[in-house]
């Protein structure tokens, strides 16, 4: 039973399509049907103060359904329509992810498009770093910029950004073994 405030279901309606949704994606992972629940509540109350992040959590379950290139569309839309949201920051950052995620999915099968998915994921990172220059993402964008770097086989650039965050980066560890790791590829690529 759901009650009416003159404006679509109540307050309280509302809360707990919200604690489902919640459940849903936190939760459960239920990604495919967590999309439809959040359009329908954006459509029932889209001025909601919780919108920016029920359409964050569209275009992240997007991503997760490998929809890359929809995933970069529903972040895009999200930074445009609420560009001064915490969520409009971390959609910026996890369009580079759709790419790289994209590219790592094509790269085999698909070879130029893994190519131009790494491209593409370095550029959205790049953004990033300028729209969010103090953002607690950086240093993780750019340790992806570096992976994607790696994945193009642009090994002394890739080596180059994790030298950049080896030491401020939360996992300086993480970071040092992944310069070992081109230290050692290049030095058999000159042998």
């Amino acid at each position: 039973l759901e009650v009416s405030d003159g404006k679509g279901t109540s307050p309280e309606s509302f809360s707990a399509k919200l604690l489902l949704g919640e459940i849903m994606f936190n939760k459960l992972g239920q990604y495919e049907q967590v999309i439809p629940h959040y359009q329908a509540m954006l459509a029932e109350r889209p001025t909601a103060p919780e919108a920016p992040e029920l359409m964050f959590r569209i275009a992240k379950s997007t991503l997760l359904l490998w929809q890359f290139e929809r995933a970069v569309d529903l972040f895009e839309e999200l930074r445009k329509k609420y560009p001064k949201s915490p969520q409009a920051e971390r959609a910026a950052y996890e369009i580079g992810v759709s790419y790289f995620t994209g590219g790592e999915q094509k790269f085999g099968a698909e070879g130029e498009a893994g190519i131009d998915a790494f491209q593409s994921a370095i550029t959205a990172f790049q953004s990033f770093l300028k729209a969010y220059p103090t953002s607690a993402l950086r240093d993780d964008a750019k340790l992806m910029i570096a992976n994607c770097y790696e994945e193009l086989d642009q090994l002394p650039d890739a080596y180059q950004v994790l030298k950049e965050i080896e030491t401020v980066h939360s996992a300086p560890e993480l970071v040092r073994l992944r310069m070992r790791r081109i230290e050692q590829r290049l030095a058999r690529k000159n042998k």
